[in-house]
């Protein structure tokens, strides 16, 4: 399990050598079930070494150094609370609350958090709907964990640029007509699958806790969205990590917007991607109850070895 952990880190915009989060997503709110995904990632008591500031945040190093990746603190605050809610440990309280605390101190009056190094293609500073997804259902979970207002105004203003094109700050991108939330900026991997379909389980989470409308219409797109394109994640033999742009696609720049063109092509997922891309998809048609996400499920496990399909 450890392996699949750094490889869904690795989804997380790459948070890299280490660590998993997200071990058990039920609790905050009393009625829910929890999620399907929850055997597969670990609490935070498993990450083992790991750097952190002098205030115990985690960094990752990547090519530039250690760096905050506000992706994976947001994840390590929710393994917190989940181990909280296990364990009623005072420590993994204090230590989510600490964690979502540094959200709120570092989040944009726009409701973003920002990527301060540059990464690939990315231009710098760049944004993510998965570091939106993930800061607003901690949040959320601070929220009703306290009752300290400061968090339910975070979270919401975390929804603030899914409401925003890409080129003005935001994270959506309209194709057909379609809304996707956007784990990456132009030129790279647009309608990248695992980072859209994490953003809708969070989005699910955040409307579970404050039941309003704004978060259930992005939601309730965010389904449509992905019933309409999930064909085209399919090879016939596997599923896609995303799509493609052309060649000579322009990196974004919000000082001077372009048009950019539909992605079409395919990038093809490593095989733990696409494994779970099945848990995604399995999550989310056990919310929706859709025939359409439950029949790609069953069809993309059956692509995978059988020593390695998902229970």
């Amino acid at each position: 399990m450890r392996s699949l952990v750094v490889l869904f880190c690795a989804a997380a915009l790459v948070c890299a050598f280490g660590t998993g989060w997200l071990a058990g997503r039920s609790g905050f709110i009393p009625s829910s079930a929890g999620h399907l995904l929850d055997p597969y990632f670990m609490d935070p008591t498993s990450l083992g070494e790991m750097p952190t500031d002098d205030a115990g945040v985690p960094m990752t190093e990547y090519a530039t150094g250690l760096e905050y990746n506000p992706t994976l603190i947001a994840g390590q605050a929710i393994g917190y609370y989940n181990d909280w809610l296990r364990t009623s440990s005072p420590h993994s309280r204090a230590r989510f609350l600490d964690l979502c605390d540094w959200l709120v101190a570092h989040q944009l009056k726009d409701g973003r958090w920002v990527y301060k190094f540059s990464y690939g293609d990315q231009p710098t500073p760049w944004w993510s709907a998965l570091a939106q997804s993930h800061g607003l259902n901690a949040l959320a979970r601070a929220f009703g964990a306290t009752g300290n207002a400061k968090y339910k105004a975070a979270a919401k203003r975390a929804l603030l640029p899914f409401h925003r094109p890409l080129e003005e700050a935001g994270v959506t991108m309209i194709d057909e007509g379609h809304v996707w939330y956007e784990e990456y900026l132009p030129p790279r991997a647009p309608h990248t699958l695992n980072g859209f379909m994490f953003a809708l389980i969070d989005l699910w989470d955040y409307q579970k806790e404050f039941g309003d409308a704004d978060s259930r219409q992005l939601w309730r797109d965010g389904i449509q969205t992905l019933t309409h394109f999930i064909d085209r994640f399919d090879t016939g033999a596997w599923s896609c990590y995303s799509m493609t742009y052309p060649p000579g696609t322009p990196r974004l720049s919000v000082t001077h917007p372009v048009a950019y063109p539909a992605p079409s092509g395919c990038k093809l997922a490593t095989a733990s991607y696409h494994q779970i891309h099945v848990w995604q998809l399995r999550e989310l048609h056990s919310i929706t109850h859709n025939p359409i996400l439950g029949a790609y499920a069953d069809r993309w496990q059956a692509f995978l070895p059988t020593s390695s399909r998902a229970p």
